[in-house]
């Protein structure tokens, strides 16, 4: 296989490797959307591209086919160097590095508030969503839950106290959205697109 080939692939893994540290700012279940984000992709495009130029550097005359261990070394490498102290003064980041750092700064807003828009779209469909539909499918999350059997009680009764004020908008949408912060507490963003998904609505 070409020289060129293999420090494209080992850029393609090392890249997103060093991309994923911003990940560590969101919570688990948050973490999925954060990858699919065009900021995030934007920075791992980066990465891949320094990585593929440093290794390019690093064995200018491609003459030298590449071994396993020179590919782990470059995949395993380019995180290392960035993540270690070669790079800075005094602990302060110079140079690429500093660069890399700022760009992140300068991303993570953009990632953050995909998120809550992503958010704000599924609170907008869970309101739109017949009460009885959110709470099955949030009893079946539950369900699979651990410790989730102890919160069904919790659930049942903001459905039953809305069936006991059918007449009631105002109930049936503090219920809901009772409920729906209930779900986030308990499941976060994965458990929120879950049911309301099943529910039959895509935001």
């Amino acid at each position: 296989m070409d020289n060129s080939i293999i420090m494209a692939l080992a850029a393609v893994i090392s890249g997103p490797i060093v991309a994923s540290r911003i990940l560590c700012n969101f919570e688990e279940d948050e973490r999925r959307f954060a990858v699919c984000t065009k900021e995030w992709l934007a920075l791992a495009l980066i990465h891949i591209l320094i990585a593929f130029l440093l290794f390019s550097a690093i064995n200018p005359s491609r003459s030298a086919n590449i071994s396993v261990i020179s590919f782990a070394g470059m995949v395993l490498g380019y995180p290392l160097l960035l993540n270690s102290k070669i790079l800075s003064v005094n602990g302060i980041p110079i140079g690429p590095e500093y660069m890399l750092q700022q760009m992140e700064r300068n991303l993570l807003p953009g990632i953050k508030y995909s998120i809550i828009k992503r958010y704000c779209k599924i609170a907008d469909a869970w309101q739109k969503t017949d009460l009885e539909c959110l709470h099955r499918f949030s009893s079946n999350y539950l369900m699979a839950l651990e410790d989730g059997k102890k919160h069904l009680k919790f659930v049942d009764n903001l459905l039953n106290e809305a069936k006991e004020k059918p007449t009631s908008k105002a109930c049936i949408m503090e219920n809901s959205k009772t409920l729906y912060y209930k779900m986030k507490e308990l499941g976060g963003l994965r458990a929120l697109e879950w049911i309301i998904k099943n529910c039959g609505l895509h935001p």
